[in-house]
């Protein structure tokens, strides 16, 4: 993506295209906790900003809701830096939760800052990752999200295409209807007697390996690698 944006500006050196390295140990449970308990689990991590969505995917879940579908128990949490968040805004996702909280079989949790642990923690229980953010560099936090074995659901902008390697669902920009509608199929996906028991075309553990590959390309060693790749090729 940013080498199109290069070219769109005319510029036509060469260049050569080597992703950041992720540093990360995060590993997919071998189930989830809503194959047990039925409660089906949204995630959301990012700054509580207009850019980052945030909003917009509360207003999709008030909208599923209101409407009744998907039926079943729901868990929302949202984790971010406050610090670095628009204050306006976190007051009005809070009063997006507590309408989500007033809803039967809902439940949305403003977490804000969260350690590494409890970030882990949120991650391997969430069955649905959505961040439906309006611009993207790289995003580590859908790479992230892979890792813990999480389906995803995105706008379809900047890098978040490349970032998720075609394992997302990805939504027009800023139509907030388009996310209801793949949050819900999403949650029927994960619900799906066939994702639960593993069916080796499209089950949980089929996405859990699929995932895993795409996730092992931002690995460390293999980025130094091609760096290293890269560099030698260019001074030769």
């Amino acid at each position: 993506t940013n080498a199109e944006v290069l070219r769109s500006h005319h510029i036509r050196r060469p260049m050569s295209v080597v992703p950041l390295p992720v540093h990360s140990s995060i590993q997919a449970p071998k189930e989830k906790p809503g194959f047990q308990d039925g409660v089906t689990r949204l995630l959301f991590i990012g700054r509580f900003t207009r850019s980052k969505g945030v909003h917009e995917l509360l207003d999709a879940l008030l909208q599923l809701a209101e409407s009744g579908a998907p039926a079943g128990a729901l868990q929302i949490d949202l984790v971010g830096n406050l610090q670095f968040s628009d204050a306006e805004l976190v007051d009005q996702v809070r009063a997006q939760c507590e309408m989500l909280n007033a809803i039967k079989s809902v439940s949305a949790t403003l977490h804000g800052n969260v350690a590494e642990a409890g970030k882990l923690e949120l991650l391997n229980r969430a069955d649905v990752f959505v961040l439906p953010t309006y611009h993207e560099g790289f995003c580590v936090p859908i790479l992230e999200a892979l890792a813990a074995g999480c389906r995803i659901v995105a706008y379809d902008n900047s890098n978040v295409r490349e970032i998720c390697g075609g394992l997302g669902r990805l939504v027009p920009t800023g139509d907030v209807q388009e996310l209801a509608l793949s949050i819900a199929g999403e949650i029927s996906h994960v619900r799906d007697d066939a994702w639960i028991a593993g069916d080796p075309h499209g089950g949980y553990a089929d996405h859990v390996q699929r995932s895993r590959r795409h996730v092992a390309g931002f690995a460390p060693e293999r980025v130094a690698s091609k760096f290293l790749q890269t560099f030698d090729a260019a001074v030769i």
